[in-house]
């Protein structure tokens, strides 16, 4: 609302931002990639976080942190932004936006980490499968992870 944008998905059916199709933007190489983070506010994710950051720091073009994981999700929708990786975030932030995200043909991959919290990664065609394989060891999604509707799962999947 604060940008007077209006997000629409169906499944089966194309992504639209104020009634006009978007996409999630060409593929490109992680080195020209802008990654959104978000630390989080609980020690261990802010820790979590901070490894993830230093991973990627010197791999992408620019980290953002804006604080709004479904805004986020839906920027990398429209090819404003590359990517997204966020630890121990609620289904409720990035449910919707997962879909957006997809249906505009992005990569998107949710687990659950612990109780109500979620592990997530999200990529423009062409970085995500390298995001995922960057953040492997730091931000593992579970084998047995619970699935979110209108997702795209597997990390070798786009």
């Amino acid at each position: 609302p604060y940008c007077n944008d209006l997000y629409e998905a169906v499944g089966g059916r194309p992504a639209l931002k104020n009634n006009r199709p978007v996409s999630a933007g060409p593929e490109m190489r992680l080195s020209e990639a802008i990654i959104s983070l978000s630390f989080g506010s609980d020690e261990t994710t802010m820790q979590r976080m901070e490894k993830i950051n230093a991973r990627l720091l010197r791999q992408v073009r620019k980290i953002r942190i804006h604080g709004a994981t479904a805004a986020d999700l839906v920027n990398v929708a429209c090819g404003q932004s590359t990517g997204l990786v966020q630890c121990s975030v609620k289904i409720w932030d990035f449910a919707a936006a997962a879909l957006i995200l997809k249906q505009a043909g992005g990569c998107f991959f949710a687990s659950r980490s612990n109780g109500s919290n979620w592990e997530i990664i999200a990529g423009a065609p062409g970085i995500f499968d390298e995001l995922a394989e960057i953040l492997q060891l730091t931000c593992d999604p579970s084998e047995n992870a619970e699935k979110v509707p209108g997702a795209t799962y597997g990390l070798n999947t786009v």
